[in-house]
Order: structure tokens, then sequence, then C-alpha cells
């Protein structure tokens, strides 16, 4: 807590500071994960040692750490005299502090179709001239001239005095939070198909300070044909608006219509874009890591290329529950190590390994689930809740060949002339692209046979080139191979379990 350095070791003579019953879980997701270890201390007194969020580190006789972790803990117990239960997590917990909240880039529709406030309607009827937004009307149609899903701003009747104008108004709610700009692509027309006479109307796109308009940005007058926009915030702005209300004066009936699509709204996190209008995952894990859990060093996140084109938290989500959600798009190796570095990474391919057992190695024992055909595939079809259009939708291999498919010579399916398709159901609306996106990643662990295993190798295990190690520093995301077994493959760490006390290691593995 104040930076001083304790050690503890078997070799102490002070027997207060030999660990006991030692043990930590590595699993993929988290890197390091538990840990637990007694001291044999009087429990009727504070050891200025053991504090709260205190980093311990698990250190092999080599000097190598194993393990690092903060206490979350600290239980005292009489059940073998006198001891202190020092509980332990890994710093990806420090990700699971705090709830964040963000706008990267919102893209969903639906978030538009709010009315404005009962106190924004009492200022439309409190002034010299009355706005009367029950003239108008808002709803997610298709825009006619572009044919994609959009936010509509109409009316329908006009009865248009010096005093008193028809007003069609729809707002974004940012729920609290900054909004830096929003943009999108605008189009009218009316009754006859024909644009909207500039005269006539004034239709803007606006940014707020509050629910009743006290301080704006806002576009020009959009009207009169077809144009891209953009609104910029120049104070705290929560809040955007899109209205369309008639400027003349007389009487009609009309069925005049302002279409916003491509709608995308922008907080203040101050990222950069893509030409595609998106970000990427490693740009979000950062920023989000450096603003809500700083302790954890992004060094070591590596670079992604394929743009999220719609990652909005207006309801509060831990960062480790986003990041969790932003890998399906590529299923990277996600963890926290050592002086809590936070490292986003490829996974390692499988043809080869970092460890190997010999099932007639001292201690070691096997327990095989057997290859498997229920997840294996050579084609995935994908659910999704469609961001633009708010259904639920479907795209298969049939849309998507490349992206959905695998045609690959080796795959047993395709030997077998069998199509089999996995089933993947996005858990959050999306946009097409992305929805594509995580069906090709989850086909990547689809297209492989999978063979699980489980091994409990004693406290030595060999590494690659075939020397004894400490098994304590076996972790989960490295590879493992069975080397006399025929025809066997590596297979991948998906956790760790060791205990200092117990049998040593277990590694559970598979071919995913």
């Amino acid at each position: 807590m104040d930076g001083t350095l304790y050690r503890l070791d078997s070799d102490t003579l002070d027997p207060t500071n030999r660990p006991l019953a030692l043990s930590y879980r590595t699993q993929r997701g988290d890197g390091y994960a538990d840990a637990s270890v007694n001291l044999r201390r009087s429990i009727l007194r504070d050891w200025p040692d053991l504090n709260l969020i205190d980093t311990w580190r698990f250190i092999a006789g080599d000097g190598t750490v194993v393990y690092e972790g903060r206490v979350n803990n600290i239980g005292r117990e009489t059940n073998d005299g006198q001891q202190i239960n020092v509980q332990l997590s890994g710093w990806m917990q420090h990700a699971k502090d705090r709830r964040m909240r963000e706008i990267y880039i919102d893209r969903d529709l639906s978030r538009w179709i709010t009315p404005p406030s009962n106190a924004r309607q009492l200022v439309l009827l409190a002034g010299a001239v009355k706005y009367l937004i029950s003239r108008g009307s808002s709803e997610v149609q298709r825009d006619p001239v572009s044919a994609f899903p959009a936010v509509r701003l109409g009316i329908t009747r006009l009865v248009e005095t010096a005093t008193s104008h028809s007003l069609a108004e729809t707002w974004y709610d940012a729920q609290g939070l900054t909004l830096g700009y929003y943009g999108g692509t605008y189009a009218d027309r009316d009754e006859t198909n024909a644009v909207l006479v500039t005269a006539n109307w004034s239709i803007k796109a606006f940014l707020s300070s509050d629910d009743v308009a006290s301080s704006t940005d806002s576009s020009a007058n959009l009207t009169g044909g077809t144009s891209t926009f953009t609104v910029t915030a120049t104070g705290t702005r929560k809040y955007a608006i899109l209205a369309m209300n008639y400027v003349g004066v007389g009487t009609a009936d009309t069925d005049s219509s302002a279409w916003f699509r491509n709608l995308y709204v922008v907080g203040t996190h101050g990222l950069t874009l893509s030409s595609d209008g998106g970000l990427t995952v490693s740009q979000i894990i950062k920023d989000s890591a450096a603003r809500f859990c700083p302790r954890l060093d992004t060094t070591n996140v590596q670079d992604t290329t394929y743009a999220q084109r719609h990652v909005a938290y207006l309801e509060p989500i831990y960062p480790h529950d986003a990041w969790l959600d932003l890998n399906r798009a590529h299923l990277w190796e996600l963890s926290v190590w050592e002086n809590r570095k936070l490292y986003y990474e490829p996974p390692a391919t499988l043809d080869d390994y970092d460890w190997q057992v010999r099932t007639d190695d001292p201690g070691v024992t096997l327990s095989f689930g057997g290859d498997s055909l229920t997840e294996l595939a050579n084609g995935v079809e994908v659910t999704f809740t469609d961001l633009l259009s708010g259904k639920t939708r479907l795209v298969t291999p049939v849309e998507y060949p490349v992206e959905l498919a695998d045609t690959s010579t080796d795959n047993p399916a395709n030997k077998n002339g069998l199509n089999k398709w996995l089933a993947y159901e996005v858990p959050f609306p999306c946009l097409e692209a992305d929805a594509v996106q995580y069906g090709r990643a989850y086909l990547a662990e689809g297209i492989r046979a999978k063979a699980p295993v489980s091994i409990t190798c004693g406290f030595h295990i060999r590494d690659r080139a075939g020397n004894w190690q400490p098994a304590s520093k076996v972790r989960c995301g490295q590879r493992v191979a069975i080397t006399d077994h025929p025809n066997d493959a590596p297979r991948r760490i998906i956790d760790t379990s060791y205990s200092h006390d117990g049998r040593g290691l277990t590694i559970s593995a598979d071919r995913a």
C-alpha cells in the first residue's frame, strides 16, 4: 500500500512468513485469475504487510513470475491453529471495478424516435410565434430516395399563420453523456416526389445543452435536395435534435417528408473515425482502459484493423464485459499478466507447442474428451437484430460464401460432402457487416474438430526443447502437445490450476 516490499518464502526462518496451501489459476479472458495462500499467524492482530489491493507475486525458483494479483480478502481461521487466508484476484479485476458509459459511435435509429419533452413543448407554445408539434410526426422508415432505413420527419396538414407554425421534431437523448458531433445524409420530398422549396421550409439538425434547447449548435437549412451534414458541439451538449417546420403562411394538405439516414452520433472520447466511419477494437480497448481502469498498462494491446461502425454504451457496463463483447469480432487472447500489463493479441497458431507431456512421464494423467463433431462445421448462419431496421435478420453462407463458409479440402465435413452449418446469434443489435464479421470469427473456431483434454502433470513439465521446468510457469493461451500420442496435434491451454500443496498442475486444453 505504501510501496514497501515484503518477501514470504518457504525457506525463511520465521514460520509466520512461510506460505501454506498456495494455489492459483489462469484462464482465458483474464490471464491471472484467482489465488489463495495461508500464513500461520495470529488472527488477533493487524499485520502491516497484509492490506487489501496490495499486489502479490508468486515467483518460481528460477525467478519467473508465475502469478500476480491483488488482495481482495483477508480471512482469519482457527481450523488448524491460527491462520490467515489471503485471497487474490488477477489484475484483470481492475477492469471490473467500475462501470463505464460512452458513446463511441451510435448508429441505432431507434434512439432517435423520442418526442420533445413536456418542458420543450411548453417553450414551443410560450412565445409570440407558436410551434405546433401535433401537426408533425417522426418514425423510422425506408427512405424512398435510397431505399435504406432512415428517420422520417413528416407534416401532412398546413394551417400556417404569422403566429402559428407546424413543427415535426424528434430527439436523441444521450442520457447525461456529452456529445461531440453527429451527422448523416439528408433528403426531402413532397407529395409529388419533388424536392421541398427552400423558401417555405426550415429543416435543420441541432445539438442542445438540455431538453428545452436553451443553447444549441445547428446545421444550415438542409431543405431542397440530398446532402450530407455534420453538427459539431461548441459547448456541453447532451441532446441531438432533428427539426422540420414550415415558415410560410397558408392552408393546404401536403405530404412533405424529410429523411435522415446513415445517422451516427459520436461522444467526446476524441478518437478519430476511420474512412468507413468506425473504430477498431484495439482503439476502444486502449481508450476505455486508460480512462476507466488506468492502472493497466496497454502497451501490449496489438492493433486490429476491422472497424466497428456501432459501439455505444449508454447503459453502464464493466470495461471487461465490453471488451469480451468487442472480441467476438476477432476471438483474440485477452489477458492481464505481470506488471499489470494488458495483452490483446492474436492466438498462437496450433502448428507448434510451448510445453510437452508424455503419457509415461511421472505423475502425468490424461483425460480425453475425444474428437467431437458437435461444433465441427463448414459454414455458419448468423441471426442478428439489424440496427438500421430493428428487424431480426439471418445471413448465411449462401449470401456470404467467402466470409461464412469454409471450402478447404481437409475439413471433414467437406470430405464427406456435408453442409454442416453452425448457428450463431449476435447477442446485441448490430449492422450487417458486423454480424458477418462475428460469424466469420465464430466459424474459425468451428472448422477444427474439438478434442478437449485434461492433463495433470505434477510439479514439473517439459518445455519445447525437452527441458524440465517448474509446472507453475504454464499459463493459459500457451500450447501443449502430447508428444508420444500417435497423430496427436497441439492444443491451446484454456485454463490452468496450480496447487503447491496438492497435485501440482492441472491443464485444460483444446484445439480452440
